[in-house]
């Protein structure tokens, strides 16, 4: 599944339709603008066109399946119409409140498990991750000589520093390493200090 960082804007093609109605889907695109909107522009609309102009009120859950054939579930979404009578088709808006990425569900107090990533910058001032290690290499016979950053990519809670026990059902853990994005022109490392 493809991570997504909620500092920037986001964009998902896909196909979305009601949980009662699986058979009904409609192509949209899904744009989330940080700390601003989530909202849902469809071509087309769930219902017939007649049916859909007195469309007024809020659906609880829309689920969708995004073009990386991800499971997507919206929640509390207000509609909104655009009619061109001389077109074929109309485009319908909503504004969602919440957004679950990986997982079609019907309401927001299901149980499950839910794994955040979370980055705080200042907290590596607080506590370093300690994942990096530096170290000299100099080969027989060799004049070049070389210092060499290693480091610990290891993310299945080996590096844990500290865990809390929120309640029964919610930890948060404290986690030291690294992550490497990027291929062999450009290379992008973030130390990362909180999971």
């Amino acid at each position: 599944m493809q991570d997504y960082n909620l500092d920037k804007n986001i964009e998902i093609k896909g196909m979305w339709y009601l949980p009662a109605h699986p058979e009904k889907r409609v192509a949209g695109i899904l744009y989330y603008t940080p700390n601003k909107t989530l909202k849902l522009e469809l071509i087309g609309s769930f219902w017939g066109r007649k049916e859909s102009i007195f469309e007024t009120d809020v659906t609880d859950v829309i689920y969708g399946e995004g073009s990386d054939a991800q499971k997507i579930s919206l929640f509390y979404c207000y509609p909104s119409k655009s009619f061109n009578f001389s077109c074929s088709f109309e485009l319908t808006n909503y504004s969602c409140d919440f957004c679950l990425i990986g997982i079609h569900t019907s309401n927001l107090d299901n149980k499950g498990k839910y794994e955040l990533f979370a980055k705080i910058e200042e907290l590596t001032y607080w506590c370093q991750p300690k994942a990096l290690t530096q170290y000299f290499l100099k080969a027989n016979n060799v004049k070049d000589e070389k210092i060499c950053v290693g480091f610990n990519t290891k993310s299945n809670g080996d590096n844990i520093i500290s865990s809390v026990n929120i309640d029964d059902n919610t930890t948060i853990s404290l986690k030291g390493c690294v992550r490497y994005e990027g291929d062999t022109f450009f290379r992008k490392i973030l130390l990362k200090s909180a999971e």
